[in-house]
């Protein structure tokens, strides 16, 4: 739905306003949407091709991160929100009609989480299980 990926500087300590960010929206059939922030310049756009209106499968090479925009370290910002439909984001990429992140979600993996993280290295989320809901054990 969007990609930003030209800027290169490092803004910390900044008004997130005044940062220039790169990022990646993709937009989901159930009408969430996922950000993928602080990505690194051009990785976006050239190394990974995207362009606005392309489809992305689960697993696809989206870009790198960064430390672009308001970031003091490399990191990948990643966020999922229902937009408004009319007006979704703004120039910077930020959600419009946002008040108290009321159009953000909480994302949910459901693969077992490593207890430490290592650079480098690529991790997949996994397919959720449901599991039957039983009162007596919560």
């Amino acid at each position: 739905m969007a990609v930003q990926d030209g800027f290169s500087e490092r803004q910390s300590r900044r008004a997130a306003v005044d940062c220039r960010n790169n990022f990646v929206w993709l937009a989901h059939a159930n009408g969430e949407w996922t950000l993928y922030g602080h990505m690194r310049r051009g990785s976006s756009s050239k190394q990974a091709g995207l362009k606005v209106g392309d489809r992305v499968r689960s697993g696809q090479y989206i870009g790198d991160e960064g430390d672009v925009g308001c970031a003091m370290l490399s990191h990948l910002h990643f966020e999922v929100a229902v937009p408004k439909k009319d007006q979704p984001i703004d120039a910077g990429g930020f959600l419009i009609d946002n008040v108290g992140s009321s159009r953000n979600r909480v994302p949910r993996f459901c693969a077992p989480a490593p207890t430490e993280l290592v650079k480098h290295r690529r991790y997949t989320a996994l397919a959720c299980q449901l599991r039957a809901s039983n009162p007596r054990s919560e």
